[in-house]
């Protein structure tokens, strides 16, 4: 039966048959080095920032281990494989000298004075008896929504409402979709299926809301110089977008939205 405890760092060891890792079989240095060099160790830094300004890891986000064989209270991490080597890159950055890019080692450098001040000394770690039980929830984390068992991730629409929500920021595209949604020009299907990245990218262009005849003030009141007009001018954005007629390359430069 698995359980959930705090474990030390310095006893929790990369898995050196992690995914992530081309060759198997390195020793611990040389499987960090391999991990923190995806994407010349942008991702890496990304989370490192992270880790250092909210002081902790994620904490609704338990690693995954198992016991490290022959190591009695070490543990071998399923998931979790690039948090771990995160922190030990904020614990001694010039293990990764070569691994990463010489502008990102210095980034981490800076990033590990700061973390000294207040490092991570315990992880909270979801404990499994062996390998093979991790093996079900750690593939579940990483292949996709499995029909739903698995993380389903936000669409752009999801996103949208989740930076109103706890921003309290509107943007004119989505002001847009709703005003024609709640004004019955576009049914709700319809709003969820217009590419919404496009949309965006067209409504957003000062030559086309002038065109259309809509603002919107700071407050996230839209404003038409003709609401009829309006609606016409963007139901035929919507809708063409819809029917796949204009791609995104017709739309991608400044001087093809105002054509």
């Amino acid at each position: 039966m698995s359980r959930t405890i705090a474990i030390n760092v310095a006893a929790l060891f990369l898995d050196n048959e992690n995914p992530r890792i081309a060759d198997e079989g390195l020793r611990q240095r040389e499987a960090m080095r391999a991990v923190a060099g995806e994407e010349d160790g942008r991702f890496l830094l990304s989370l490192a920032e992270d880790i250092v300004k909210q002081g902790k890891l994620d904490p609704s986000q338990s690693l995954i281990v198992f016991p490290y064989i022959g190591h009695p209270k070490q543990f071998i991490v399923g998931e979790g494989n690039r948090r771990l080597t995160a922190i030990k890159a904020l614990e001694n950055p010039d293990t990764f000298s070569g691994a990463v890019s010489s502008v990102v080692l210095d980034r981490i450098r800076k990033l590990s004075a700061k973390y000294q001040s207040n490092p991570i000394m315990e992880i909270q770690c979801c404990v499994m008896k062996d390998a093979q039980e991790a093996h079900h929830w750690v593939e579940l984390t990483h292949t996709g929504r499995n029909s739903g068992a698995g993380l389903v991730p936000w669409g752009p629409h999801q996103k949208a409402r989740f930076d109103f929500r706890t921003t309290g920021r509107v943007k004119i595209h989505v002001a847009l979709l709703d005003f024609l949604e709640i004004g019955g020009h576009l049914s709700a299907t319809e709003r969820r299926q217009v590419p919404l990245s496009s949309f965006e990218r067209l409504v957003k262009s000062p030559d086309v809301r002038m065109r259309i005849g809509v603002n919107m003030d700071k407050g996230g009141k839209l404003h038409f110089v003709n609401e009829d007009t309006a609606v016409k001018g963007l139901l035929y954005i919507a809708r063409d977008l819809l029917s796949g007629t204009t791609k995104v390359g017709a739309i991608y430069d400044a001087s093809q939205r105002t054509t």
